[in-house]
């Protein structure tokens, strides 16, 4: 008879439990693997390794092989979720080596969470269990659950919470030590059901309408790009400041940006705007003040808080020449395409990101231009704007003085954009943290605007390597309470 260990680290067992409607198995032995598939980390150059369904023993179990003799730092066994409200995710482990189990859930918004948990090697079977939703709930708090080694999250939301329910599990086996090779087995893989969170009221905000032509030192805060998976698409973007007196007289703003498309095939071009400053509430509508001779309609995008994108093609024009208002409530925006994040076509939290674009049909010939005079986003908010608590633009006589530095940081410098803060990272030194962590400041309930410079040069097929900017908000004894991510970006962005 095969003996059990249980890992300690569930003291709210019984709370999930009394939640609870059902349980679900996880491991179908009527399907191939169990119904899970197998993946070989290929970032990392793909692993050698495999999964095999053992059905001779008390309960179906499922052996997760991981070869690193020649490369790869994992392995994984992976399988969708009917998008389960999860109590508590609980399994039967045998480590031959690894004293780590990392687990990684994919919530609603399509975010990563992947969590690692001490486990004991050998050669016993041992019971884990995951309280999920406590898990989230209690994280970072004096009564969170012990036995976690590490929580990471990328994707989807970003924002490091939990958003039910689950669609997608994932078990892995790592490289770690010297050890060339692992095997970890499962069995009993389940998953209580509970009923879903309770939805708190929204409170009434104060609604205005944003500014988001305006310069910044002179320069303009939206960015030109072109559809590269399309051939044929080519175009340009300029700032015009020289103003005739008509358009003065006709525009609140002092200068216009004009886009203009080039259109050989079936591509498009565009102009985007990143939100993420913003902090409010909620989106209501977006006001457009365009001009055109030449285009008879044009695309809109806006990403909301979760990264699920919402399009609207296909916006007709006025092409007379003259300068025409267009004002679209986010009914219409939402009732067209919608694509990742929470993916369930409703409007979350604060806009990510607006994007105006023209494509092979927003013109007969694929040659347009659209000048903009004014561009406005009214918002839900629930605070007013104060002067800044807290700035540093690296340019004191003693730069960085005040930042913890960790890893391969580099003092503050200048280059030709100004004074700089980088950090940087050789894949051998993948383990290493590589952190700058600012003064501390005095802080305020209420929506936040923080704004910064960041530029990347990461290398990585994916975004799983990332430069995260976040704030940490700490008690009144200095412990860290929360932790909110500012901006991430991933590749070579700037």
């Amino acid at each position: 008879m095969s003996r059990v260990i249980t890992v300690v680290m569930f003291a709210v067992l019984s709370v999930s439990q009394t939640l609870a409607v059902e349980t679900v198995d996880l491991i179908n032995p009527t399907k191939p693997h169990g119904g899970w598939s197998f993946g070989n980390g290929p970032e990392f150059g793909g692993a050698g390794g495999g999964l095999t369904l053992n059905t001779g023993d008390d309960a179906p179990a499922l052996k997760l092989y991981g070869d690193f003799r020649q490369k790869g730092l994992y392995v994984q066994m992976g399988r969708k979720l009917d998008d389960l409200h999860i109590g508590t995710l609980s399994m039967d482990v045998r480590s031959t080596s690894d004293d780590v189990l990392a687990i990684r859930l994919i919530d609603a918004t399509g975010q990563c969470h992947q969590i690692k948990l001490r486990v004991q090697p050998g050669t016993r079977w041992q019971t884990v269990k995951l309280p999920v939703r406590y898990f989230f709930e209690h994280m970072g708090k004096p009564n969170q659950i012990a036995g976690v080694v590490r929580y990471q999250y990328w994707g989807g939301a970003k924002d490091g919470r939990w958003h039910d329910p689950a669609t997608q599990i994932s078990l892995l086996a790592r490289k770690h030590g010297g050890n060339k090779e692992s095997t970890v087995a499962f069995r009993n893989i389940t998953a209580s059901i509970v009923p879903p969170p309770k939805k708190a009221k929204p409170t009434p905000g104060v609604t205005k309408w944003v500014p988001l032509l305006e310069l910044i030192d002179g320069q303009t805060e939206w960015n030109y790009f072109k559809g590269r998976e399309f051939k044929g698409s080519d175009g340009a973007f300029d700032l015009i400041t020289e103003l005739d007196e008509a358009d003065v007289k006709a525009l609140t703003s002092n200068h216009i940006l004009r886009l203009t498309s080039k259109i050989t095939g079936t591509g498009y071009v565009g102009m985007s705007r990143g939100l993420s400053w913003m902090q409010v509430r909620s989106l209501n509508a977006v006001r457009l003040k365009m001009r055109t001779t030449t285009a008879t309609s044009f695309n809109l995008r806006v990403i909301d808080g979760t990264g699920q994108t919402f399009q609207r093609k296909r916006i007709k024009l006025n092409n007379d020449g003259k300068w025409h208002e267009y004002e679209l409530g986010l009914d219409r925006i939402i009732t067209s395409e919608a694509w990742g994040g929470a993916k369930d076509r409703k409007w979350h939290g604060s806009p990510r990101a607006l994007i105006l674009m023209m494509s092979h049909q927003s013109s007969k010939d694929g040659h347009a231009s659209i000048e903009f005079g004014g561009i406005d986003m009214q918002v839900v908010v629930g605070t007013a704007v104060e002067t800044p608590s807290y700035t540093d633009n690296f340019d004191t006589d003693t730069p960085g003085q005040d930042w913890q530095l960790t890893g391969k940081t580099g003092t503050p410098t200048q280059d030709g954009r100004g004074h700089v803060l980088r950090l940087s990272r050789a894949i051998e030194n993948l383990d290493q943290p590589t952190t700058a962590i600012g003064p501390t400041f005095p802080a305020r309930s209420g929506a936040w605007n923080i704004q910064a410079k960041m530029r990347t040069e990461l290398h990585a097929p994916d975004n799983s390597f990332q430069a995260d900017l976040r704030i940490q908000w700490l008690d009144g004894n200095g412990k860290v309470v929360d932790s909110t991510v500012v901006a991430d970006q991933f590749g070579q962005n700037d």
